[in-house]
């Protein structure tokens, strides 16, 4: 079994199962979920985004097909299994023919796909259930519904000559199954234990907490970012030398966090096009003024990035947070126990952010310096 899918919490309430024959199931119902996810980890697309652009699109098609095709059978497999050990009871079976329609044009791309997956998935999760296959049951039924959906998406000919809406539809596959099996073990835990989900499994992650995450890292990357580009504006040489090195290193590090394999392709492929063009420059003597320019240019991409915030989760986390912040602040708590909570709304309000970044370096303004952003921060989410 995988090491981070269940953590000794878990474990524990596990064990603590009075009925045996529920417990031999939910045990049976983990290894089936770890299994799956094993198999969908193992799809490792970072490879294919560094390909040649002079290599056909289909050659990546054609060597991740076999990955591919393990996880369309081993989380069809999965569903129908914890459909077993837990049968559905009013829950419809899927459609098959609905996802197949926009598979039969060959002559366009299907959209890319938005929903609010991530959220169905924490509703489910915390909602509670009469009985623990309850929840199992809607989960399976939708991680069975993801796969045919995604089966048929591959089949469009124009999906798979495309080589990053390939790799957008195939990380969107992986983030979908994973996120789904996650919540199919922290719904079966929530039935059997009342500690904090993410404590007893130590990969799963609600929509909000993942959101904050990735927000937090692009928010940080474009403020470094935009501090070393004033600093390249006006450098010589030497000094643009240091800097080229110095935005190199930073976006290399961006890149090794978790947040970036979350990332879509299409936001990647802009990253990684400015790290090879980093790594290219000759003669900064001559290329210093393309340098600047390219640097802006990631800069103007990063701010756009920062669409994150038009998300639903963040939008109403963010609310939930400010007051709380809010009352804390009215209540003349000191700004450093407030940090937590600030934290969580890092990249919702730049004023906001600077005092956010303060606190990380032990520099804590009074309370009534930090309350006007609060406030500014809440009207700017009732426009």
């Amino acid at each position: 079994m995988t090491s981070d899918l269940i953590g000794k919490g878990a474990t524990a309430a596990i064990h603590a199962i009075r009925d045996a024959s529920l417990r031999e199931r939910v045990v049976r119902a983990v290894v089936i979920c770890d299994d799956a996810l094993e198999t969908v980890d193992a799809l490792d697309l970072t490879p294919y985004e560094f390909v040649d652009e002079g290599v056909p699109d289909l050659s990546v098609w054609e060597a991740l097909a076999p990955d591919v095709r393990n996880i369309l059978v081993a989380v069809r497999k999965a569903s129908e299994d914890l459909a077993v050990l837990f049968p559905p009871s009013e829950t419809p079976v899927p459609d098959e023919t609905i996802e197949l329609e926009f598979a039969l044009d060959d002559d366009v791309l299907p959209e890319p796909i938005r929903d609010t997956r991530d959220l169905d998935l924490d509703a489910l999760v915390e909602a509670p259930a009469e009985e623990i296959g309850a929840s199992i049951a809607v989960l399976a039924s939708m991680l069975k519904r993801d796969i045919i959906q995604f089966g048929a998406r591959l089949r469009n000919p124009r999906v798979t000559a495309d080589r990053w809406f390939l790799l957008g539809e195939l990380q969107e596959m992986r983030t979908k199954c994973s996120q789904c099996i996650e919540a199919i073990v922290a719904s079966m835990m929530s039935t059997f234990t009342d500690a904090d989900l993410a404590e007893v499994l130590p990969r799963y992650a609600s929509a909000t907490k993942r959101a904050v995450a990735l927000r937090t890292l692009v928010v940080d990357l474009s403020f470094d970012v935009n501090r070393l580009n004033t600093a390249l504006a006006g450098s010589g040489v030497a000094q643009a030398a240091a800097i080229r090195t110095a935005l190199a290193m930073r976006l290399n590090e961006f890149a090794e966090t978790d947040g970036y394999r979350e990332l879509r392709p299409q936001d990647k492929r802009l990253l990684i096009d400015f790290r090879q063009k980093l790594a290219a420059y000759q003669d900064l003597a001559s290329e210093r003024m393309q340098l600047v320019r390219d640097a802006e240019g990631l800069s103007k991409f990063l701010e756009v990035m920062r669409a994150i915030n038009q998300r639903e989760v963040l939008i109403e986390s963010d609310r939930r947070a400010l007051q709380t912040i809010r009352m804390l602040l009215e209540s003349e708590v000191d700004v450093e126990d407030v940090m937590e909570h600030l934290e969580t709304v890092y990249g919702r309000w730049p004023p906001l952010d600077d005092f956010v970044r303060l606190g990380r370096k032990g520099r804590f303004p009074p309370p009534e310096d930090v309350l006007p952003s609060v406030m500014e921060a809440q009207e700017s989410l009732r426009e």
